[in-house]
């Protein structure tokens, strides 16, 4: 190794090998400091014992490696990949940063043209020289940078605070209402024309947009109708709200925190639709964490907020199964994201939960079920009437059972099971 002046780092070894068309090199830091510098040329070797005079090779050549296109390798001890410039492995040599007794082992060198489009050439600038687990998965996002982008205008301050008021006092005018939802649409359309750059499969924007407008204006007219009250005014509905003690709830229908967390609930069932890998819904849920704290909200509770968010859209079918009875209850807590929320954790050898927290997500679970099942059935139906008394039934009877285990997770999961707890 050749340091960044010029001299030579003689604790530095590097080695190459291969088999076939196969090549590895492996380096190693043998002092107690940090290195850095080039790899480029070998020592002096016999390639056999009767050749007159030693030769030296560069290492694009002992790897076996052109100088057009790209090279990418992986480390064996790690298990990231890396990109580089094949003209400049040949050029320049390899630069490496080493720890105090460091060490590299890099294999599975392959080639990789550019395409029209230049990838290699982003992703090598994107990634600076550093590995990724998965170049494919940060091309892609790459990709998505712009996606991202656009979707953080949905998730603006003003955008929050424009839907907030809305709800509240419903703007001074049809002409603010209208001016609101023209902007939402807007973006989202923005979103949705990037987003077909990215993924894999044709979408649909007028029929997205279409579901969106009709999503956030039968939302807005939900909790501006008082849905709090809606709900009180029901039997099922006060008899739930007094069990989940709804009035100590840091976050609820009362409170702008309830209406962020709608909003959000919104804008993130729309880019699920539109996207819905997991890797980018991992993506979609970081940009909602940073876009609640702008909105007033510490790190901790944007945290938790979007973690409730995750649960609630991760498959809205499942919210509405978990409220038919406790057996679909039980299965839906035992998620892990779940788990997390809860707060679960282990004391004094028993799996404990924290009872304010499956509170929150019980209320949040009936009240999201109650509005999607609301916005598509005739809420003075008798059928629908039935379900919110099942709905309901399950909830208030899963907060009694949470109250009879001492909050002990294992004993409220086979108390959910109908099983004897000994008590």
């Amino acid at each position: 190794m050749v340091d960044t002046h010029g001299h030579v780092q003689h604790d530095i070894f590097a080695y190459s090998n291969g088999y076939g068309n196969e090549r590895a090199l492996v380096i190693f830091n043998n002092r107690y400091s940090h290195a850095a510098g080039w790899i480029k040329q070998s020592v002096g070797f016999r390639p056999h014992p009767d050749d007159p005079a030693p030769i030296r090779r560069t290492l694009s050549q002992g790897l076996g490696l052109g100088n057009r296109d790209w090279c990418l390798f992986t480390d064996l001890t790690t298990g990231f990949n890396y990109i580089r410039s094949a003209s400049d492995l040949a050029n320049r040599g390899l630069y490496l940063e080493l720890g105090a007794y460091k060490h590299h082992v890099f294999s599975d060198f392959r080639s990789a043209p550019d395409d029209s489009a230049g990838d290699m050439a982003r992703l090598a600038q994107y990634l600076g020289g550093r590995g990724v687990p998965d170049l494919d998965q940060a091309l892609w996002e790459i990709k998505l940078e712009y996606v991202l982008e656009v979707f953080a205008r949905l998730l603006s301050l003003l955008a929050f605070r424009g839907f907030i008021t809305l709800v509240r006092t419903g703007l001074r005018s049809e002409a603010d209402r209208e001016a609101f939802y023209a902007v939402f649409e807007t973006q989202l359309a923005e979103f949705i024309s990037q987003s077909q750059k990215v993924v894999q499969r044709k979408l649909d924007p007028k029929s997205l947009n279409r579901w969106a407008e009709g999503q956030l204006r039968a939302t807005i007219e939900f909790l501006g109708q008082d849905a709090l009250q809606r709900l009180k005014d029901t039997k099922p509905g006060q008899r739930f709200l007094e069990a989940v003690e709804e009035e100590t709830l840091d976050c609820s229908l009362r409170n702008d925190c309830g209406l962020k967390l709608f909003y959000s609930l919104l804008v993130m069932q729309g880019a699920f639709r539109v996207m819905d890998q997991r890797p980018a819904r991992e993506l979609f849920l970081e940009r909602l964490r940073e876009a609640l704290e702008t909105t007033g909200l510490e790190e901790a509770e944007a945290y938790d907020l979007s973690l409730l968010v995750q649960i609630l859209t991760d498959d809205p079918a499942t919210i509405v199964l978990a409220l038919e009875d406790l057996a679909g209850l039980r299965t839906f807590l035992e998620r892990p994201e779940v788990l997390q929320y809860l707060h679960c954790h282990w004391h004094s050898d028993v799996y404990w939960f924290v009872k304010e927290r499956l509170l929150g997500l019980l209320y949040w679970m009936f009240a999201v079920t109650v509005l999607e099942c609301g916005l598509s059935s005739d809420t003075k139906a008798v059928a629908y009437r039935r379900r919110l008394v099942r709905w309901s039934g399950t909830a208030t009877r899963a907060v009694e059972l949470a109250a009879r285990s001492g909050f002990d997770f294992n004993r409220f999961l086979d108390l959910l099971r109908g099983q004897p707890t000994g008590d």
